[in-house]
């Protein structure tokens, strides 16, 4: 069974504080006399579901083409329910509490249950989501020693009121020696948060020497 876990690209996608909109403009027409209908898309390379590459916060920290393969296989993977409210934070004790028999990831997926806001709310979606307390990259790390990819259901691990503390985990997951990639904005509604084994394919959508790329994401059970 393969769950499709990316959400849509679209003109109104919520996006994180201070990224531009998505933006799609008529190139040529066949109403105004062209022989075809072409569209110009602009979109930064952290919309919709995206991973960020160490660049997007590391001077000499590697690309999305220079860190991951082109179709990216990660398994096993979990995908792990830790229920978090408005502006509550995701920390050590909520890392330390997940399951022994899952400490072999490659790949950890939090669902948080904040992705119900999205598409009916987004204002709170991008403006008041759970956020990672800048210990968890070193925990994770501990705790997990094999893993590649940590992703949430949220527009990102900050948060407008937490900038501060954005940058300092951004750079704590992604400027180590032993980077860990992010996953944000990701779609869990269909799947369920427990310890069963699950294979994650990533495809980025724009694959190049960047900082970071929407994605396409698969689960498959």
């Amino acid at each position: 069974m393969i769950i499709n876990l990316t959400h849509p690209m679209k003109r109104s996608s919520p996006l994180y504080t201070g990224t531009p909109e998505i933006s799609i403009k008529s190139h040529k027409s066949i109403e105004n006399g062209d022989s075809s209908n072409t569209s110009i898309i602009s979109f930064s390379s952290h919309s919709g579901t995206h991973i960020d590459s160490p660049f997007h916060f590391c001077k000499d920290g590697k690309s999305v083409s220079g860190i991951i393969p082109y179709g990216w296989s990660l398994e096993p993977a979990y995908c792990i329910g830790v229920e978090k409210g408005q502006g509550e934070c995701i920390d050590v004790n909520d890392i330390n509490g997940l399951p022994d028999e899952i400490r072999d990831a490659k790949a950890l997926i939090i669902k948080t249950g904040f992705g119900s806001f999205r598409d009916n709310e987004p204002e709170i979606y991008t403006t008041k989501n759970p956020w990672v307390h800048p210990d968890v990259p070193d925990c994770i790390r501990d705790e997990f020693p094999e893993l590649l990819l940590f992703g949430l259901d949220t527009i990102s691990i900050s948060t407008p009121e937490h900038r501060f503390e954005g940058l300092e985990y951004h750079r704590n997951f992604l400027c180590s020696s032993r980077p860990v990639i992010i996953l944000e904005d990701i779609n869990l509604c269909n799947i369920k948060g427990g310890t069963e084994k699950i294979k994650l394919s990533i495809y980025p959508c724009f694959y190049d020497e960047i900082d970071g790329t929407p994605v396409f994401v698969f689960a498959e059970k």
